[in-house]
């Protein structure tokens, strides 16, 4: 079994770790603009902007996972290969909905692509479990992508059991800051216990 590319580079982790970092920062702020609006009255491009930031960035961490083999050597590249896939059609349709007023406004080839948004947050979950029985993982980071991966249907439950209020939104935030942008602090300050050195 060979060693992964990155076995020699914790640079590279590092790079992808800042880059995650920095796009759950500037997702976490743009989601402060949806209480100006609502999905029935509009939506935030600033929103929709730092959300495609987002997406982008953790392409990185998915990287970072099937680069260092954290989902397992054979079957388990499968997940974070698809989740690359899924991030980077997500990400088009953030961009790609901002000139639009309205969700009901987009054009049907965005509505074809919008699921790969939930599927690219679900799948975090998937990844986020076999990360943690895989093991190759240390410390905090073989429990943060599952952490991560419950994000959305927390909020949904929260959402139907609260409303869709200022509160929702920091707690979205939140939840983000404290999963995915300490997974990127992590990688990006301890890149050997993804490597596994």
């Amino acid at each position: 079994m060979t060693a992964p590319l990155t076995a020699t580079r914790p640079g590279a982790i590092r790079v992808a770790g800042a880059a995650a970092l920095l796009g759950t920062l500037a997702w976490s702020l743009g989601q402060l603009d949806r209480n100006n609006v609502t999905i029935d009255d509009g939506q935030s491009a600033w929103d929709l902007g730092t959300g495609g930031v987002f997406m982008l960035t953790v392409i990185g961490l998915h990287w970072a996972v099937l680069a260092t083999r954290a989902t397992g050597p054979r079957k388990g590249r499968i997940i974070p290969i698809g989740l690359m896939g899924t991030a980077f059609l997500a990400a088009i349709v953030n961009v790609a909905s901002m000139p639009y007023p309205t969700y009901g406004d987009l054009p049907g080839w965005l509505m074809v692509i919008d699921p790969a948004w939930p599927l690219t947050m679900l799948g975090m979950a998937v990844e986020g479990i076999a990360i943690a029985r895989v093991g190759k993982w240390t410390g905090p980071l073989r429990w943060l992508p599952l952490a991560a991966g419950v994000w959305l249907p927390v909020l949904i439950g929260l959402k139907f059991g609260v409303g869709d209020g200022v509160a929702l939104t920091y707690l979205s935030a939140l939840w983000l800051l404290g999963t995915y942008g300490f997974i990127g602090a992590l990688l990006l300050t301890r890149p050997k216990a993804a490597i596994g050195w």
